[in-house]
């Protein structure tokens, strides 16, 4: 069996806490062993620890009873991930136009995180397509505006030096020049898409609308090429919103009145640990939705996803309480640790300084307790303190077969 990191960590432990193995080749002979592991004849597959006075000491071992006490009562189920009602945000172009990437940055793409406000468009105004039939002639008309406002701003100016002309006049005529060389400029930009120019040319000469993200969220489609003309109303792209998310919970409808949605539900992914926090999901007023093929009706959820934690369409495991009570054995949590293949285990004082382990079924989890399903007995005496230390004494030096260890 490979040693997992955990395990590496509780051999040292063990090796600075009792300063040598029952198994090391190196202790001096003749000196006595702090631990010894030995199989009893009761038919116990587990070994039994017995540690001298001061081992014990220095691992600082520390026990808890198990008790039995009232405990609600929960069921696992599979549940999904999906984004909240009203979360997919369409993005759509307001105006005729030609659609362009943002000044800085690239053309947005599926997948693509964003914040509110970052901008993903730029769409470039396009004239109506009587305007661009003439756009020859606009040119010819603005080029001659151009000529008149050039040569009356020159007689404007001629005359105030000569004394028979005022500054108002001047200043007149040069409002109707720089008019006139911005109409040659769109006049001229419009003739040059109409011959087919690049749009990145003439974006300086027509004005561009910028467009924005309502939301922050994810591009789930983008539904526009670089240069494109779209009319008005036309999609440009769907971003989702990843916080929060909803968990849809499918459960069988007959089991629907044994639920205490109230309380929400715990949400773990499936790479995660048995009996593992998760992050609690809280109930909303959700659409209804149900299956009657599987005979099954939808339970929502909602979930903080601030760092990301979870994605859309993602299986998870869900935790719901069970309305009533029953009596079950709780232990802590910390005094549980997990082997290479998920098993739980706990440490039992079996003597004033003896210890065997207990492989034991994890029903539920409560805070910082666990219900365990079977396993031990109440009243029994578990290691909270030092489980992973007896854990490397029982299986020896590093490399010789200790599974990994997740002491929480």
């Amino acid at each position: 069996m490979t040693v997992g990191p955990g395990a590496r960590v509780s051999v040292v432990v063990a090796l600075a806490s009792l300063g040598c193995l029952p198994r090391c080749a190196d202790a001096p002979r003749g000196t006595a062993s702090p631990a010894r592991v030995e199989r009893l004849s009761t038919g116990d597959d587990s070994p039994q620890i017995t540690l001298t006075p001061e081992a014990e000491r220095r691992l600082g071992i520390a026990t808890v009873a198990v008790e039995e006490r009232p405990l609600g009562r929960a069921r696992s189920l599979g549940g999904e991930v999906v984004v909240a009602a009203g979360g997919r945000i369409v993005v759509s172009a307001p105006i005729a136009a030609a659609v362009l990437g943002p000044a800085a940055g690239t053309f947005p793409v599926g997948g693509q995180r964003v914040r509110r406000g970052d901008p993903l468009f730029r769409l470039l105004a396009l004239p109506p397509e009587r305007d661009l039939l003439g756009a020859e002639g606009e040119v010819a008309r603005a080029e001659a505006q151009l000529q008149l406002a050039a040569s009356r701003a020159s007689r404007a100016e001629q005359l105030l030096r000569d004394g028979a002309g005022s500054v108002r006049q001047v200043e007149e005529t040069r409002a109707e020049l720089t008019a006139a060389e911005a109409s040659v400029g769109v006049a001229r930009a419009r003739w040059s898409l109409l011959r087919g120019a690049d749009l990145e040319s003439v974006v300086d000469a027509i004005s561009t609308l910028s467009i924005a993200a309502p939301v922050a969220g994810a591009i789930q489609t983008v539904h526009v090429a670089g240069g494109q003309a779209v009319a008005p109303g036309t999609a440009l792209a769907e971003i989702s919103r990843q916080h929060p998310l909803w968990i849809r919970v499918p459960v069988y409808a007959g089991d629907l009145p044994t639920f205490d949605v109230a309380q929400g539900a715990r949400v773990v992914g499936l790479a995660e640990p048995p009996g593992a926090d998760g992050r609690i999901a809280t109930p909303i007023s959700a659409p209804p939705s149900a299956d009657p093929r599987a005979a099954s009706v939808d339970l929502f959820f909602e979930i903080a996803n601030t760092d990301g934690r979870y994605q859309p369409g993602q299986a998870v495991r869900v935790t719901l309480a069970l309305r009533g009570e029953v009596r079950g054995l709780t232990v802590p949590a910390a005094s549980l640790l997990y082997d290479a293949a998920g098993a739980s285990w706990v440490y039992e004082r079996t003597a004033p300084r003896g210890f065997a382990r207990r492989r034991v079924e994890i029903e539920a989890r409560h805070g910082d307790d666990v219900c365990i399903g079977h396993g031990l007995a109440p009243g029994a005496e578990v290691v909270v303190t030092g489980a992973a230390e007896l854990w490397g004494t029982e299986f020896g030096q590093e490399g010789r077969g200790a599974p990994g260890v997740d002491t929480h």
